[in-house]
């Protein structure tokens, strides 16, 4: 048993630099490989070593796939990362200096006026580093 774990184990670090269909048939070919053993080793016959080669394709194909994409997804975060770091290097905007001015409630003619709040930008943002 230990043997079949290091070699499902070689099979996921041997996977790293496939394409997904790589990735997939090595793991169905190795697990499948695996399977066939397990499968003459208990029950004596090409019937179960048929069995052992169908579960051992189907569950190495799963791992090759899902080994696949964990790779897929790490490199695609990193790719982020990378990008995000690149965006920092670039200058920001510093805030605008706004004033805030509260205008009390009026009537003027037939028209009320609600008080309010009026904003007046006093300075624009500028690049900062």
């Amino acid at each position: 048993m230990k043997t079949k774990l290091i070699i499902i184990a070689i099979c996921i670090v041997v996977n790293g630099c496939a394409s997904i269909e790589q990735s997939i048939g090595l793991g169905a070919t190795v697990v499948g490989a695996i399977g066939v053993g397990m499968g003459t080793a208990a029950g004596g016959n090409v019937r179960s070593a048929l069995v052992g080669l169908g579960v051992g394709a189907v569950v190495g194909s799963a791992v090759g796939y899902l080994a696949h994409r964990d790779r897929h997804e790490k490199e695609t975060y990193l790719k982020l990362v990378s990008k995000n770091n690149e965006v920092s290097k670039t200058p920001s905007l510093t805030a605008p200096e706004v004033r805030r001015i509260w205008v009390p409630e009026k009537i003027e003619g037939s028209k009320y006026i609600d008080g309010h709040y009026e904003f007046i930008l006093e300075r624009n943002s500028v690049w900062s580093r």
